[in-house]
């Protein structure tokens, strides 16, 4: 009897180890697509403020959109997508330590305002509609106070300005960028894995209870996988993300924000967002502010609400010349 037991163990532990060798390999196979696809999908722009990764699509009045946390580029053409209706340029950068754009000394929103601001000198835009999603909108409302010259109108949208989570502070030293380092090391391929074996986790890891996305359109619900599985390699995204969890304030004086403004919030959002929008909406004379009560960090269910709320907001820009 021992011996069958002994062969069964064998064939078992055989059966797992060429199991995980078979993942492994989809997983190589897989990183390597989407290594070659990012590489390919953006542009590397010289300017006053250094390198900057950005991609661009479409064609019609230029319009800035400026990624979330544990974005790039990719996340940014995502977000538009979703927004915008054909015939706009979009203009999509990857902030300061997402993918190819480096990571400088001073990585606040500031700083990327003026970078976001540089970039479009590079591309020869005057004016651009600008959209901030997420953690994105605080150099969105930085590029407005900094340089107004350059903003036609704004849109905030799910507008993060605290951290719903804790990530070490890469402007120090000691754990934190040890910690950093670690995780840059090992990380994509348990977050590959999550997204296949575990998608619901996932889903909630994007700021939307399980329930929104089961409730959600098809086309709405394969939106909110792409977004996840569009955040590999998470490697490349770490050290935009670890600053994105320390480079906050509610104390920007938003009431000199002279441009018209949008602003979009889901009352169900996991990551706080609608107080922040209430707040900030309130300052600014004019803003418009809406709500819904379900739809999450990501607007899920809403898609094509919202693609109708920004389209009559951009017509009344030019409306009001």
């Amino acid at each position: 009897m021992a011996e069958p037991l002994w062969l069964l163990s064998v064939l078992f532990g055989l059966a797992l180890i060429t199991a995980a060798g078979l993942t492994y390999t989809a997983y190589r196979r897989d990183m390597a697509r989407i290594r070659a696809h990012l590489a390919a999908g953006s542009q590397m722009a010289e300017t006053a403020a250094g390198v900057i990764e950005y991609a661009e699509a479409g064609h019609g009045p230029p319009v800035l959109v400026i990624h979330g946390a544990a974005g790039g580029f990719d996340q940014g053409l995502l977000i538009a997508h979703e927004n915008f209706r054909p015939g706009f340029r979009i203009i999509a950068p990857s902030r300061f330590g997402y993918l190819r754009t480096p990571f400088p000394r001073d990585a606040s929103p500031a700083a990327q305002a003026d970078a976001h601001a540089a970039l479009l000198d590079s591309l020869g835009i005057d004016r651009v509609i600008v959209l901030g999603f997420s953690a994105g909108g605080r150099s969105a409302i930085q590029l407005t106070l900094r340089h107004p010259e350059k903003v036609r109108a704004l849109i905030l949208e799910s507008l993060v300005m605290a951290a719903p989570f804790w990530l070490p502070d890469i402007n120090s030293f000691g754990v934190g960028r040890l910690l950093l380092a670690i995780a840059r090391a090992g990380i994509d391929f348990p977050y590959w894995l999550a997204t296949r074996i575990a998608p619901a986790l996932m889903i909630r890891f994007s700021g939307a209870p399980s329930r929104i996305y089961a409730a959600a359109p098809r086309s709405e619900r394969d939106f909110l996988v792409a977004v996840m599985r569009g955040m590999q390699p998470l490697s490349a995204r770490l050290t935009g993300l670890a600053n994105d969890a320390v480079n906050m304030s509610n104390a920007w004086p938003v009431d000199k924000i002279g441009v018209p403004t949008l602003i979009i919030a889901m009352a169900d959002d996991l990551f706080r967002s609608l107080p922040t929008a209430r707040a900030i909406a309130a300052r600014i004379e004019g803003a418009k502010l809406v709500t819904f009560d379900s739809g999450s960090h990501f607007l899920i269910g809403h898609h094509d609400e919202i693609r109708t709320e920004v389209a009559d907001f951009i017509a009344r820009l030019k409306t009001a010349g």
